[in-house]
């Protein structure tokens, strides 16, 4: 986390969302989960996650000046738009899940 290259420093630095860079977050971060999901105690670096990254990444491209930036690694804005939101939706789901539990932590849908 304490890495230039953790989605979230990348998205704030940079105005732009990298699906693998996402892709490769949110793999960890499900890895973690899965791994502590039958115990009582929760690694904090999840609860940090789940309590501050996921709401700094939401702000930022909820922002209108986020979809304003152009970009050569943008070919069809439409498409970036729809995948960003689709992504704003995933994050916002699994945070729920992980604060308000779900009885069948299913991780593996997503994504």
């Amino acid at each position: 986390m304490d890495s230039d290259d953790w989605f979230t420093t990348y998205i704030r630095v940079n105005l732009i969302w990298d699906d693998s860079k996402y892709r490769e977050m949110m793999d960890l971060v499900k890895s973690i989960m899965i791994m502590y999901k039958s115990n009582y105690l929760i690694p904090k670096i999840l609860i940090y996650f789940f309590s501050f990254d996921v709401d700094i990444i939401i702000n930022i491209c909820r922002n209108n000046l986020f979809f304003n930036v152009r970009s050569n690694n943008i070919s069809d804005h439409s498409k970036y738009k729809e995948l960003v939101e689709k992504r704003i939706i995933e994050l916002e789901e699994l945070k729920y899940d992980f604060f308000y539990g779900k009885s069948d932590l299913s991780l593996e849908k997503t994504l």
